[in-house]
């Protein structure tokens, strides 16, 4: 009787630890979207199961504290307690590939160690390090084969970008650069750093066979920022920058240059350098054309993305007061960045940016700065700029009377790209893209010379006007096709 017991006592026991648990539930992204054909495995386990087309899912375990295993190309795997329940729903969250590992190439994308030309990517830390006032700036020193010349100094200085060297001497040797897949023909200095996400420069020609001739002296590629699908963030940012002359030379004071001018060629000395040498006064003309200079910058951005839509809104400030008097220079920014699904394989977007620039003003040359002579005077009586500092010599005027222009330069800007995707869906991995692509820019100068200025004394006052609008439209057809069979990309 004992022994017909424990057996009926073990049978039992073992339908119960043969029993199966059923769990189901749904897998979506951070959108909300259902992510069909997502796999879900039994930690530990072979048992597994994938989700359907609208992403739901039924798997069983053998209880309730086992742990599922969700993965999905292109999001995060993630493992899931059961935890006693029958409905488990799990958001994955969408992987960021680092810009190392995938880097833009002419009308698309390719993993880095897919390509076989000559591509440099800067890297991200690089323009989030401060200050960066201009991409050219943050380009400098950071990718190898990339020189920049500055033509002039200032707070918007001209500078020429050289990826392959100086390859001609009298033609254009700039680069073209490509500003989310449009080609930009304006200032890069009008781009803001804060609102870029990757740089990539094409470097040799198979890289850059793509854009034919344009991109005989290489290509800089710039992708700006966009949003992500259910995830929203705020990002906002000043920077405060103090600017100083490293070394100068230092010119004669009045006294020295006195001794020198009397030792060298004693005749030639005038009335007037006698005069001020004898009062005991002299001009340092650098130190009255230079200041300490400073730069302000603020960014304000939000991005996020819901459901089928992802955006980006981001405004800068930068205010730049170079270290010459009257050197200045400002510029107000504006970007946004949208792209919405219509439907599962239609995708309209525009990523459009708006510019306001100001450098009206003009500064003091330095080098008349340093050449002047120091037994001048700057100022008259009433403690006005001189018109003629040296009397016996009125055909050199006073250096700091560009300080006096009443100058006006002001330009504004709209660069804009509005695409269409359409992805086949009777063809995978056939693709189409249209771009239409267009570039404005208006520009207001105006010139005064009053008569406290010499040019303005003798000219009896001087004026000009001008305006200038620049355009250009580029329209685009793209269609791709890209397929992986197993190790091998078409």
């Amino acid at each position: 009787m004992k022994n017909f017991l424990m057996i009926l006592l073990f049978l039992a026991s073992t339908t119960v630890f043969a029993q199966r648990i059923t769990v189901t539930g749904t897998v979506t992204d951070e959108g909300g979207s259902p992510l069909p054909g997502t796999t879900v495995l039994v930690k530990g386990t072979t048992v597994g199961v994938t989700t359907d087309a609208n992403g739901k899912y039924s798997v069983d375990v053998s209880s309730r504290t086992v742990t599922l295993v969700f993965s999905f190309i292109g999001f995060v795997t993630q493992e899931v307690p059961v935890e006693n329940r029958s409905v488990v729903d799990v958001i994955l969250e969408a992987e960021i590939t680092g810009l190392d590992e995938v880097i833009v190439v002419g009308y698309g994308t390719q993993k880095k160690s897919d390509i076989t030309g000559t591509v440099a990517s800067m890297p991200k830390e690089r323009l989030e390090m401060a200050p960066n006032l201009s991409i050219a700036q943050a380009i400098q020193g950071a990718v190898p084969g990339v020189m920049i010349q500055s033509s002039n100094s200032g707070a918007n200085p001209d500078q020429t970008i050289l990826v392959r060297g100086r390859n001609s001497i009298t033609a254009n040797n700039d680069p073209l650069i490509i500003v989310d897949g449009i080609p930009y023909g304006g200032r890069i200095s009008d781009v803001n750093p804060s609102d870029i996400q990757s740089i990539e420069v094409l470097k040799d020609a198979s890289a850059a066979a793509i854009y034919g001739s344009r991109g005989s002296n290489g290509v800089i590629l710039i992708t700006t920022k966009e949003g992500i699908i259910g995830k929203v963030s705020f990002s906002a940012e000043s920077k405060f920058t103090i600017m100083d002359v490293t070394k100068t030379s230092r010119p004669l004071t009045g006294s020295e240059f006195y001794d020198f001018k009397m030792t060298r060629y004693a005749p030639s000395m005038t009335a007037s350098e006698k005069q001020i040498y004898l009062a005991g006064e002299g001009v340092d003309w650098v130190k009255l054309g230079l200041r300490t200079g400073q730069s302000q910058e603020h960014n304000l951005s939000v991005s996020g993305g819901f459901k089928d839509t992802k955006y980006y809104f981001g405004g800068g400030l930068l205010d730049i007061k170079s270290v010459a008097k009257g050197d200045n220079f400002r510029r107000f920014s504006s970007r946004i960045n949208l792209e919405s699904k219509i439907i599962s394989w239609i995708s309209l977007g525009t990523r459009t940016q708006l510019t306001f620039d100001d450098e009206s003003g003009a500064n003091a040359n330095f080098e008349n700065l340093i050449e002047k002579n120091p037994l001048t005077k700057a100022f008259d009586e009433d403690g006005k700029y001189t018109i003629y500092p040296w009397p016996e010599n009125i055909i050199v005027g006073n250096p700091l009377e560009p300080l006096l222009y009443d100058d006006l330069d002001k330009s504004y800007q709209i660069l804009t790209n509005n695409y269409a995707i359409i992805d086949f869906p009777f063809i995978k991995g056939l693709n189409y893209r249209l771009n239409t692509g267009i570039r404005m820019r208006y520009t207001d100068r105006a010139q005064y010379r009053a008569r406290n200025t010499q040019s303005g004394l003798e000219g009896l006052g001087r004026a000009s006007l001008s305006n200038s609008v620049t355009n250009s439209t580029i329209i685009e057809n793209i269609l791709s096709y890209t397929r992986v069979f197993g190790v091998h990309n078409v």
